[in-house]
């Protein structure tokens, strides 16, 4: 969501402040694309699938996966404002991966943080395993980025903030084609499927890994995690499609890690 204000007098100033606290108030329902290549738009609107509906594990097993799996990942808001553009709006998804609230997330979801407010939503899975509940919100600060991987880590604004716990990380070895993943993301919720191919490049960067995935903007970098549980890549881009299925391609663990000098 982008809304343009202008420097003309007190009455403009006064609502160019009602416009910013509008922003702010509609930063959990509104998304604007990434700067990249935009993911494939679905029609009907995505419904996440009841997670019972996937078959390699019993119903109970996979609720309590999922609900796992939702816990540690966040939903990221990023409000900024300048003279030109006016307020904008962006949204993306993030995982804890440590026990300080690390969070780990795609550059272009915060890509200029020294005029952004930068929030995570925390969630869990609803009780009837259909959807997620937003608990409550953190103010983050950008403490890595690496911009040509598209990579960043956040951690909260204050000290002693608890995040969720973290998920497991599997920094090697990286997925490899015909390995089964689950994504979980902001918009899309959570899905399961297959890489297609590894060492791929997309949208001017290398090194990644293509999945047969289905995603919207907003989903930008969410975790792939394997069935076990460990968190092995964080989703970049999307484009084009697999026998009719969106593809996705995601970093792998190592080498976001490697790039962003977390130890």
């Amino acid at each position: 969501m982008m809304i343009r204000t202008s420097d003309h007098g007190p009455g403009h100033r006064l609502g160019r402040m009602i416009f910013s606290c509008l922003a702010l108030a509609l930063a959990s329902c509104a998304h604007a694309a990434p700067p990249i290549r935009p993911c494939v738009e679905l029609s009907p609107e995505v419904v996440p699938p009841n997670p019972c509906a996937v078959a390699d594990s019993d119903c109970g097993e996979r609720l309590a996966f999922v609900r796992r799996m939702a816990a540690s990942t966040v939903n990221i808001h990023v409000t900024s404002y300048d003279a030109a553009a006016g307020v904008t709006y962006r949204a993306g998804t993030g995982t804890v991966i440590d026990g300080r609230g690390t969070v780990l997330t795609a550059y272009h979801v915060v890509r200029d943080p020294l005029r952004e407010i930068v929030v995570v939503g925390t969630r869990r899975l609803h009780d009837d395993g259909s959807n997620f509940v937003s608990l409550r919100h953190v103010p983050m600060t950008v403490v890595a980025v690496e911009p040509t991987l598209d990579v960043a880590l956040l951690q909260p604004a204050v000290s002693g903030e608890r995040l969720p716990a973290p998920l497991p990380l599997r920094r090697s070895p990286a997925p490899s084609v015909g390995d089964r993943l689950w994504h979980f993301g902001h918009v899309s919720h959570w899905q399961y499927g297959t890489v297609v191919r590894v060492d791929q490049s997309n949208s001017g960067i290398a090194g990644l890994t293509e999945v047969d995935f289905s995603c919207r903007h907003g989903d930008s970098g969410g975790p792939f995690v394997t069935p076990a549980g460990e968190l092995v890549g964080v989703l970049l881009s999307m484009s084009g499609s697999v026998d009719g299925r969106g593809t996705t391609f995601f970093l792998p663990l190592d080498d976001a890690l490697d790039a962003l000098g977390y130890p």
